[in-house]
């Protein structure tokens, strides 16, 4: 005969509204593996798919955009959201702007637990970074003066293999941070920007929803350092028009 709950734990609809009340950690690390019509449960239903961030959700008029909130936790510094310059900081010395580097990697659950997350076919990797999904990417360096767009669904594994091999890749340590909504969140008075500023904000704002800005550090000071020998210069007169080619050439 039976039960209640027997008829509740063999009703597909039920146990899908079960597991929408559940995190995802909890969904991808305990709920799929009691067995596997459950787990059949979870990989056939797009709203559960959706809440895993594996899927597409639709938009919701009025409704901002979820950063997925599993990726937020294991990866913070890619989250971080962007705070402007502070008055105070004399307006080159970065305020909340801040950028992070290969030891802000280290310091990451996947560098604990390599063999977790780097094995083939890993839930994080796949997963959307937002929901509705981020359906465009740029990647700007602005000490090179080049940026581009990917125009395409963001997924975390993209993002993080973008900065892993920006970090790890070249003979200079790079740095990086990504802005999430509208580019000119952060201050143009950043020594990062000067005129690139406008130009990069041309070409990417209104494409994309995040940018990821990736930097040399050694080059990142020195342009601090000649950038206030350059203000200096100018106040008496003396020219200081080296970063006026920077925004020349990223416009058009």
């Amino acid at each position: 005969m039976a039960t209640p709950v027997t008829n509740f734990l063999t009703t597909t609809e039920l146990l899908e509204q079960m597991f929408l009340e559940c995190d995802q950690q909890t969904l991808l690390t305990r709920i799929q593996r009691v067995c596997q019509r459950w787990r059949d449960i979870i990989e056939a239903s797009p709203t559960l798919q959706a809440h895993l961030f594996r899927k597409p959700a639709p938009a919701v008029e009025g409704a901002e955009p979820v950063l997925n909130p599993l990726l937020v936790a294991k990866f913070p510094c890619f989250f971080a959201r962007v705070q402007k310059a502070s008055s105070d900081d004399g307006g080159g010395g970065g305020g909340g702007d801040v950028f992070y580097g290969a030891a802000q990697l280290r310091g990451l659950a996947i560098a604990a637990d390599p063999e977790a997350y780097l094995r083939a076919g890993a839930s994080w990797r796949v997963m959307h970074v937002r929901q509705p999904p981020l359906t465009g990417l740029g990647v700007a360096r602005p000490m090179r003066r080049y940026s581009q767009r990917y125009l395409q669904d963001v997924k975390m594994g993209m993002l993080y293999d973008h900065v892993r091999q920006a970090v790890s890749g070249g003979a200079q340590e790079e740095e990086w941070r990504v802005v999430w909504g509208r580019v000119d969140a952060l201050s143009p008075a950043l020594e990062l920007w000067g005129d690139y500023y406008e130009g990069i904000r041309r070409q990417l704002e209104n494409e994309v929803d995040a940018v990821l800005i990736l930097r040399s550090r050694r080059v990142a000071r020195t342009q601090a350092v000649a950038g206030s020998d350059e203000d200096g210069a100018e106040r008496d007169g003396e020219g200081g028009d080296g970063e006026e080619d920077l925004g020349t050439n990223t416009r058009g």
